[in-house]
């Protein structure tokens, strides 16, 4: 599970402004004793970027976009909070790209995109021990694409509202309980066919947290959902626990069966099979020591019920028409280890984390030939992350290596399916940032090198419908950005 917890009430009033190659914005935040505003505006435009380097594209509208935000926050003294977001952002982008009909030609492709986006949270205390949380959001999303003569449009929204009690039973217990309600459609247009669906999920879930002793604790928890779309439900249990192994050391074993429906294309497709089904394992042992982190987390997850087409034959165009009847006899597996490794203490001024990935990963679904790994999905994939502080004059280096083995693409050519790997990716990039002061003023400079050894990094192929080979490439193989990030407030020494 990943949190995205926003902070509550900011630690005063600011105003900031940023420039960079890529546009520039401005934000403030007005700070009231319990209440506060924040603002945002933000404009991007690629142009003065893609004038001053080569891409391996042609833009002829480079991306452009302008948005803006705004946040309010309110509290009292006895810690009830409220919280209203709203976010809205419009976009546009136009490029050159192969035909793949006739590959000595090309087709502009442009995209119009808007998306707005609004959450409200309330959390009422009931007690010292006992809080309640209402929620909701609503977003609106827009794509308006032309692919050379052909138009693609694709509208969707959803509205979500969840409401929440959570108490703490006793010293060592602790429990939620919570329901929900989602309602969410798409409409597609692509050339004269339009299609749509609409859909409604409803959910009740409970979570408790029990320590049965100092160093032991157990989190079951069930989630019930119900699909007006489907027409079905499903009771999805949970099971969480984690062993204090000594004072630096903890081992976590987590496993549960999750669901969720097909993908936007089958749904336009009327597909009204079922939820695609995963069940997830999970061990995890963490050791944290002063400022160094370890960990290390192997994972096994089965895929059942997934989506498959009524082909043999795999179609890669991701506008191809859908082979009826979909069912929902696709399988899968994926396992693997993770690993991490953080140290920001045993070389003086130097911060440093390591992260190894590997994965092994087959499925049998959509219009997959053969059981296969899918095309997105690296072996290994290795990060080293290094970043050196100088106090005086407050410059701050960094240099990240990333790496991935090769990812499978399709071979019409193949004896094998999705069996050709294209080459590895290897990237290192530098950065440094400069902290200055003006009065009461500061500032930050920034400037960073991506791909410096300019490695001319391949992340697949295409065939034409003549069987002529084109590799995939990035819009730049190396670049450079630089920007300014100002303050407008007046701070103090410690605050930096």
């Amino acid at each position: 599970v990943l949190e995205l917890n926003t902070n509550d009430l900011p630690d005063k009033s600011t105003v900031s402004a940023n420039i960079n190659l890529a546009g520039l914005g401005l934000a403030t935040a007005f700070r009231g004793k319990h209440q506060a505003l924040e603002l945002g505006v933000n404009y991007t435009t690629l142009k003065p970027f893609y004038s001053i380097t080569k891409s391996n594209f042609n833009f002829y509208h480079p991306p452009t976009g302008l948005g803006a935000s705004a946040r309010y926050t309110w509290t009292n003294e006895k810690r009830d909070l409220f919280k209203l977001f709203v976010n809205n952002n419009g976009y546009e982008s136009g490029i050159d790209v192969l035909n793949p009909f006739r590959p000595d030609t090309t087709l502009r492709f442009n995209l119009k995109n808007t998306n707005t986006i609004t959450t409200a949270y309330y959390r009422k205390n009931i007690s010292s021990k006992t809080y309640t949380t209402l929620a909701s959001s609503y977003s609106i999303n827009k794509d308006e694409v032309l692919f050379g003569p052909a138009p693609f449009n694709k509208n969707d929204y959803r509205g979500q509202g969840r409401a929440e009690l959570l108490s703490q039973v006793s010293t060592n217990v602790f429990g939620y309980v919570g329901a929900e309600v989602q309602g969410y459609g798409v409409k597609q247009q692509y050339d004269t066919i339009t299609r749509s669906y609409t859909e409604t999920i409803a959910a009740f879930y409970a979570e408790g947290e029990w320590k049965l002793a100092k160093s032991l604790g157990i989190k079951p928890g069930v989630r019930y959902e119900y699909s007006q779309y489907l027409q079905k439900s499903n009771i999805a249990p949970r099971i969480a626990t984690a062993i204090r192994l000594n004072k630096y050391g903890q081992l976590s074993l987590a496993g549960g069966i999750f669901y969720q429906d097909m993908a936007d294309k089958y749904l336009l497709a009327g597909a009204k099979n079922g939820f695609q089904k995963a069940a997830h394992y999970i061990a995890n042992y963490q050791l944290t020591n002063e400022e160094r982190t370890f960990r290390v987390e192997t994972y096994y997850k089965s895929y059942a019920q997934l989506a498959k087409e009524s082909t043999t034959f795999f179609n890669p165009n991701p506008y191809r028409a859908i082979t009826l009847p979909i069912t929902n006899t696709g399988t899968g597996y994926a396992q693997g280890v993770d690993v991490f490794l953080r140290d920001k203490t045993s070389i003086k001024n130097v911060d440093y984390w390591i992260s190894y990935s590997y994965i092994d990963t087959k499925r049998l679904y959509e219009n997959f030939a053969a059981s296969a790994t899918p095309s997105f999905v690296s072996k290994n994939n290795l990060s080293v992350v290094t970043k050196y502080a100088i106090a005086k004059p407050n410059i701050s280096l960094g240099a990240t290596y990333s790496y991935a083995s090769g990812k499978p693409y399709y071979n019409p050519a193949s004896a094998e399916f999705l069996s050709d790997l294209s080459p590895a990716y290897h990237n290192l990039s530098v950065n440094m940032n400069y902290l200055f002061t003006v009065n009461k003023l500061f500032g930050v400079f920034y400037i960073g090198m991506d791909n410096v050894l300019n490695r001319k990094n391949v992340l697949g192929y295409r065939y034409s419908t003549v069987g002529d080979k084109y590799p995939i490439v990035p819009a730049l193989y190396r670049s450079v950005f630089f920007g300014v990030f100002l303050s407008l407030s007046a701070f103090d020494k410690n605050e930096l």
